[in-house]
């Protein structure tokens, strides 16, 4: 199905660079646009990697609760 000319033509598969996995392809937003074109052009998060980020802006959590949530081991580094 990659090698496929039409999935090339449409560019439905676009590989990306992981923290952890290095370079991965994944499927493309399946719909073209005109504009504005969709970016999913961004690998994976990481598991945790925006914990601090939902807990604070999303949640109300100060640094210091989620500096503690991390001390006692319920959230990764």
């Amino acid at each position: 199905m990659l090698e496929d000319p039409r999935i090339k033509y449409r560019e439905s598969i676009i590989e990306t660079e992981h923290i952890t996995a290095g370079k991965v392809r994944s499927p493309q937003f399946p719909i073209k646009l005109s504009q504005p074109p969709a970016n999913s052009s961004m690998p994976a998060p990481t598991l945790g990697q925006h914990n601090e980020e939902i807990l604070i802006e999303l949640l109300g959590y100060t640094k210091e609760q989620v500096d503690d949530l991390r001390k006692a081991g319920a959230i990764g580094a």
